[in-house]
This record gives structure tokens, C-alpha cells and sequence, in this order.
């Protein structure tokens, strides 16, 4: 499984994501995959040109997807990439990063990770973060 440090951050990320979708899902190299994540309220924060967010997940020793439907598990890469997930938050359990989508969940175990804009430039999981929740502060704020 993962350090446990790794995977509650991956929690954080991913709940930061909420409402985004995994629209592809790629190998780079054995044990690095790269998620594709549309979500435009949160790309649209950040001033550089483009559309998505990749998360790249370093040295994974987990990723599958559990359908919420007849409990089946998919293991592999290229099924799973057939598919996309509409994220709803994450949580760490025993050192597996559980991405809860609306269909299923993602299950992650991996020693690091890095964020990146389509743009090229690497975010810290503090300038998500916050940027996640400034927004969602500011749409409490319109709603009242």
C-alpha cells in the first residue's frame, strides 16, 4: 500500500476536485499514470491558458475501479481508461486513497504525485486547495 501521508493528501486533492470528471486515463511508464480532469470552475481560476488538470501518479501499486453496481472490480488500465468518473470527494482508508465518483469507486495507492495545468505549469496541493475553496466560499456567498 501507500504512505499513508501521500494518500491523505491524494484525499484532499481529489476532494478539491469535486464535481470534476476523469475523462482519460493513461501509463506513461510502468507504475506512472496520468489522470485528465475537466473541471472548468476550477481551471478557469488560474490566468494560463487551457482547460484540464493532470494529476500524475507516481509508483502505484493500486488502481482500480470498484462499480458501485454488482460490486465488480476493474483492474485493468486500458478498461478503466475506457470509462469516465464524475468526481464526488475522497477519503483515506488504511492507506488507499478511495475516490468516490458518481458510479463507482477509484481505488489509488501510490508513493507520489504531481499536479499540472494543460498549460505546463505544476501546482502545490496548497494552490489547489485553496483555490477549490475560494471558490466554493464564494458560491456559498451567492447563494445566501
Amino acid at each position: 500500500m501507500s504512505d499513508y501521508k501521500v494518500t491523505d493528501q491524494l484525499s484532499l486533492l481529489f476532494t478539491a476536485l469535486h464535481d470534476g470528471t476523469i475523462t482519460a486515463v493513461s501509463e506513461q511508464v510502468s507504475g506512472t499514470i496520468i489522470l485528465v480532469v475537466d473541471i472548468e470552475y476550477l481551471r478557469e481560476r488560474f490566468t494560463d491558458h487551457g482547460e484540464e488538470i493532470r494529476i500524475i501518479l507516481e509508483d502505484c501499486t493500486l488502481f482500480e475501479f470498484l462499480l458501485y453496481m454488482n460490486d465488480i472490480r476493474i483492474r485493468d488500465l486500458a478498461e478503466v481508461a475506457r470509462r469516465e468518473y464524475g468526481i464526488i470527494n475522497a477519503i483515506n482508508t488504511d492507506g488507499v486513497c478511495h475516490v468516490h465518483c458518481d458510479d463507482g469507486t477509484l481505488l489509488l495507492a501510490c508513493g507520489g504525485y504531481s499536479i499540472e495545468l494543460d498549460s505546463g505549469r505544476i501546482l502545490s496541493l496548497d494552490e489547489l486547495v485553496g483555490e477549490a475553496n475560494a471558490y466554493w466560499d464564494a458560491f456559498g456567498s451567492r447563494i445566501r
